[in-house]
């Protein structure tokens, strides 16, 4: 192989300056995890084998990989970005080989200002561990009484992703949110859990609600990518690679935006996605490896970079366009989160994770209609054999406090049959709340069914006695029987490409 093609091939790169290695053993004594430390003694010695200041991420894996340190491509991004995120290496991109490919250069910052930015962020991390954002018992009981409501609940590593963390992020990028660090805290079986949500990257927002149209627009788009590839290599896994090329133009058009190739729109979609890569949600128990809460959702794998608890969408994100030329990236290349990843390159069939209605993906969407949307899919699921099929049955001013305790019952019940009217309007036309008759709306997937007790009984009696019900769809061409399903799926509602989202 050329030199010029094997530059091509390499992956990111890493640069150790000659006024660096003088000092290497005060930069093995900085106050990092010992993993970290173990991370930087491999970079020197793979600087010093192959005698130059530059090596490459293959070059580094062999050194890892002496020192049983796990080697793989995500394993060290997580590394790189840590240590950025520390102050300790500078990121940016050059140019190599004859095609002049884009490659991320990660450099090994001066000791002393490497050391400087470290104590600002244990002094930073200390602070807020002394100063959590408050959560009230009521918030704690309901984000406990939420968990229990799932403990029957399918697929449940996927309703952790798009379940739990909601609780965990802010409704909207207005929402202030101090340091960008959230705590959440809930029961599991006697077992405290604390979710701390923060951001990765200074200057980066946390994930929104507001941001999961994005969020299921570009999953969808990996969804097809991944049955693409599985095609092409005869459906074997070990084939897959946790990097995929992303038009944020395409993922405009899956959310209906108008003029999807507008500026704004693509300013939206680009943050949108660093708020992915940036939201880092560590899980914090008294032991991982036998946490009850961890098993539960399928989360207690015993490999090294899954059992450390923390969670991101995204784990990296390179830009593929000539940004000297553009107002804000287009094209880009994107890699799951480790956890995610391994999720779904171990689960191929099924990939429950991507399973979205199309409305789900429009803009107009609202957060808390996603977030209900979020709950419903493990909650009423197809049971097998003779089961009781699960349904809700309750006071609307329980399922809200179930969902989001934070927000006041009238600002929920507002935007929530708001939701349902932008979702089908028409059942509402002549429907009166004080008349007691019912509502009734099919809302992807679900028939969801309003009404007032005109009489209710203590137990059902609320500040406005509505009752919410809510049933599965037999017919539905996602969560319905398979008997009943369309033999096949109109292309319409998969956009330009036919995905197997669904």
């Amino acid at each position: 192989m050329s030199t010029d093609k094997q530059a091509e091939a390499t992956g990111t790169h890493f640069e150790v300056p000659e006024y660096s290695v003088s000092e290497k053993e005060d930069y093995l004594a900085l106050p990092l995890k010992p993993r970290e430390i173990q991370f930087l003694d491999a970079l020197f010695a793979a600087c010093e084998s192959n005698n130059n200041a530059i090596v490459t991420s293959l070059e580094l894996a062999e050194e890892l990989k002496k020192r049983e340190i796990a080697s793989s491509r995500p394993s060290i991004d997580r590394y790189s970005r840590t240590l950025s995120n520390y102050g300790v290496f500078d990121g940016a991109f050059r140019r190599y080989g004859h095609q002049g490919l884009k490659r991320r250069l990660w450099r090994l910052r001066d000791y002393s200002s490497a050391k400087a930015s470290i104590d600002q962020k244990i002094e930073t991390s200390a602070k807020k561990k002394r100063n959590p954002i408050a959560r009230s018992t009521r918030i704690r009981e309901s984000n406990t009484q939420y968990l229990k409501s799932l403990e029957g609940a399918t697929p449940r590593s996927e309703n952790f992703f798009f379940g739990i963390l909601d609780r965990c992020m802010p409704r909207s990028s207005w929402e202030d949110v101090p340091d960008n660090f959230m705590v959440t805290q809930l029961t599991f079986q006697s077992e405290l859990v604390t979710i701390e949500t923060s951001t990765q990257t200074n200057g980066d927002r946390l994930l929104t609600w507001s941001d999961k149209p994005v969020m299921r627009a570009l999953l969808t788009q990996i969804a097809g990518l991944i049955e693409a590839r599985l095609a092409d290599v005869g459906g074997d896994v070990s084939h897959l690679e946790n990097a995929f090329p992303i038009d944020t133009v395409e993922i405009a058009s899956l959310m209906e935006l108008e003029h999807p190739s507008n500026t704004k729109n693509q300013r939206r979609i680009y943050n949108a996605i660093r708020a992915m890569e940036s939201t880092r949600f560590d899980v914090k128990v008294d032991d991982v490896q036998n946490s009850k809460f961890m098993k539960f959702f399928d989360l207690d794998e015993s490999s090294h970079f899954l059992s450390e608890a923390h969670f991101r969408l995204l784990s990296h994100i390179d830009v593929y366009d000539d940004m000297t030329q553009r107002e804000v990236p287009r094209h880009l290349v994107v890699s799951l989160g480790a956890h995610l990843w391994y999720r779904i390159k171990n689960n191929p069939t099924t990939k429950a994770i991507f399973r979205a209605h199309r409305e789900m993906l429009s803009h107009r969407v609202s957060g808390i209609m996603q977030v209900v949307y979020d709950y419903l899919r493990p909650v009423i699921f197809k049971t097998p054999g003779k089961k009781k099929e699960r349904k809700i049955n309750k006071p609307l001013q329980h399922f809200a406090r179930t969902l989001v305790p934070t927000m006041d019952y009238w600002a929920f019940k507002e935007k929530f049959i708001k939701g349902l009217k932008d979702h089908d309007p028409k059942p509402f036309e002549n429907w009166k709340e004080e008349s007691g008759d019912p509502v009734k709306v099919k809302f992807c997937g679900y028939y969801i069914t309003l009404f007032r007790l005109l009489d209710p009984d203590p137990e059902y009696k609320t500040r406005d006695n509505l009752i919410i019900q809510v049933e599965r769809d037999k017919w539905d061409p996602i969560i319905g029987d398979d008997n009943k399903k369309p033999s096949s799926v109109p292309a319409s509602l998969t956009g330009k490409r036919q995905y197997s989202f669904f």
